[in-house]
Order: C-alpha cells, then sequence, then structure tokens
C-alpha cells in the first residue's frame, strides 16, 4: 500500500477497501440507479457538508474552509 507521502498527492493512495468496491462495480451511479435512489450526491458526501457547516458555524479555531470555499473548490 502506497501512502500519501509516497508522491505527495492523495490521488496515489491505495485503499483496499475502495479498490474492492470499484473492482465489484459498486459505485454510487450504479448503486443509486440499481436501488431507485434519485439524489445523484452519495449520503457520505451530504453528511461530510454538514459536518463542515457545522464546523463554520462553530467559528472553531480550526482552518476549516466556508461553504463558498468548499463550493468553489
Amino acid at each position: 500500500m502506497s501512502t500519501a507521502g509516497d508522491s505527495g498527492a492523495i490521488e496515489h493512495v491505495d485503499i483496499e477497501a475502495l479498490k474492492h468496491i470499484v473492482q465489484r462495480n459498486q459505485t454510487w451511479p450504479r448503486m443509486a440507479a440499481k436501488w431507485g435512489v434519485e439524489n445523484p450526491v452519495p449520503p457520505w458526501k451530504t453528511s461530510l457538508d454538514g459536518l463542515c457547516d457545522a464546523l463554520d458555524h462553530a467559528s472553531c479555531a480550526a482552518d476549516v474552509p466556508n461553504f463558498k470555499e468548499r463550493r468553489d473548490g
């Protein structure tokens, strides 16, 4: 397994569980179609956005991008 430090970019990190999901063709677009889900946004993405919004509103000391910065990213 490689790590982010090996290449300096997260795109090159190998995560076995994610590789198995892709090998089994259990990607979000396919699974959403299989189960009749019309929302193109996976549930984990919505949860992550909600967590980021909560941190943004909490004005914590952490360097958390605000909604506009996340959207533009």
